[in-house]
């Protein structure tokens, strides 16, 4: 699936468009309406690039996806191509550096629009978060736990897990961001465990839009209650844990709210897509599956 080399953007001060897939248009009509006929096929491209306004790091990301599922990514800073499923690098083939193209592109773009918004920032919209396993918790029985976060914006966020109150170091897997329709992004993070009388877990997110670390709880009933000032849900073993994390709204001392500015980002699909995308399932290390309902 080869992509022709992407447009860098002029000096004239006017954002520019990035390179797309061969054969794959937008259609998007001179008055800027989607000219997209329904089908039930889709093939999605999204990327964005973001600078923190704390810290000044930039991020960005560039992601290829089927219908409810996430094709690959591109690692920007190792510079290579990830499946999300290894089999697929064995028919197919995406060139990291057309990626990379594209993310000089925003950055270039993102510089634009900071200037045009006066440096506006953007919202911060805080986290909804679930843990629930993977399948039917059995003691001494191999499991996987997940913590699904879901619904934040922007993508710059921070997933630890504890185990019996101590951070767990290895072993842990996470997905890149998954975008959703209302341009806010989900993330998955796994940790394989095997159950044992006793133990309780934790997962702790971090976000711009939290006034403080948000914990869910997962474990024995009657564990250890968690630190003043997190939220938490206590559940059986068998139990789905959930809590939607506080907004944040407090001004910094030069009166904006202290957000990462707005990321530049686009969706791209084939003529034969329908709305913007589809939201994927999550990613099993060993297999995909539907998202659980």
């Amino acid at each position: 699936m080869g992509l022709p080399a992407p447009a860098f953007p002029s000096h004239q001060g006017v954002p520019v468009p990035m390179s797309r897939p061969g054969g794959c248009g937008a259609g998007v009509g001179a008055d800027g309406d989607a000219r997209l006929p329904a089908a039930e096929n889709m093939l999605s491209q999204v990327e964005f690039y973001q600078r923190t306004d704390r810290s000044q790091q930039e991020s960005g990301q560039y992601t290829q996806g089927f219908n409810q599922d996430e094709m690959f990514y591109v690692d920007l800073e190792r510079k290579e191509t990830v499946w999300r499923l290894p089999d697929f690098g064995k028919f197919a083939s995406f060139e990291a550096q057309l990626a990379l193209g594209n993310a000089a592109v925003g950055k270039q773009n993102l510089e634009i629009m900071i200037k045009r918004s006066n440096r506006t920032q953007a919202e911060n919209v805080p986290p909804e978060v679930t843990v629930f396993p993977r399948g039917p918790v059995e003691l001494g029985e191999p499991n996987i736990l997940i913590c699904f976060v879901d619904k934040f914006s922007p993508p710059v966020l921070s997933v630890t897990w504890l185990k019996n109150g101590q951070e767990v170091t290895g072993g842990v897997y996470e997905t890149d961001f998954y975008p959703r329709q209302d341009n806010s992004f989900r993330k998955f993070s796994y940790l394989p465990f095997v159950p044992s009388q006793g133990d309780f877990y934790d997962c702790r997110v971090e976000h711009g839009g939290l006034p403080e670390t948000f914990t869910i709880h997962w474990g024995e009933a009657g564990a250890p209650g968690e630190p003043a000032g997190h939220r938490a849900g206590r559940l059986l073993p068998m139990g789905l844990g959930m809590g939607v994390a506080p907004r944040q709204g407090v001004a910094g001392p030069t009166g904006l709210i202290q957000t990462p500015f707005p990321s530049w980002g686009r969706f791209l699909l084939t003529p034969v897509g329908a709305g913007l995308h589809r939201e994927p399932g999550p990613y099993w290390p060993e297999a995909a599956v539907s998202h659980p309902r």
